[in-house]
């Protein structure tokens, strides 16, 4: 009986853990002044592979990244790319040699990319959506979620 009620605790904590296991969700953030209010998420993927050079308004585009061992870096370039920060890395070493393109530039923190979205006029770049403040500007990227 001793054995079944520990089977049963085991169970129930393996439920529990599971179910509060759920991944933070990820929101793409730009400068309050930013006029966009939506990307589709091709349109995410050419702003971050510097395919798309400036907003509808002008403004040049600015896409800030994490850093290669970031999870949020990871799971973003999975959604995006379909593709590992790994990946990436050899993507942007051809693409500076082909052409001269630079990958995004890195910060370190959510801290550190609202400082720097908040900023930068065009500047986008994507956090946890818990660690959003009203220093930076949410928009909707249909199937990021």
């Amino acid at each position: 009986m001793k054995k079944l009620a520990i089977a049963v605790n085991v169970i129930i904590l393996v439920i529990f853990n599971s179910l509060g296991a759920e991944e933070p969700k990820i929101s793409v953030i730009v400068n309050k002044e930013n006029s966009v209010k939506a990307l589709t998420l091709p349109e995410l993927k050419r702003v971050f592979l510097k395919q798309t050079h400036t907003w509808k308004n002008g403004e040049v585009c600015v896409p800030i990244d994490w850093g290669a061992a970031a999870e949020i870096r990871k799971r973003f370039s999975k959604k995006v790319f379909n593709r590992v920060p790994e990946e990436m890395k050899d993507y942007w070493i051809q693409q500076n040699v082909t052409n001269g393109t630079t990958p995004p530039p890195v910060q370190k923190s959510a801290k550190a990319i609202m400082k720097y979205v908040a900023n930068v006029p065009g500047a986008i770049s994507y956090i946890y959506s818990d660690d959003v403040t009203g220093n930076v500007k949410v928009i909707a990227v249909k199937g990021l979620d």
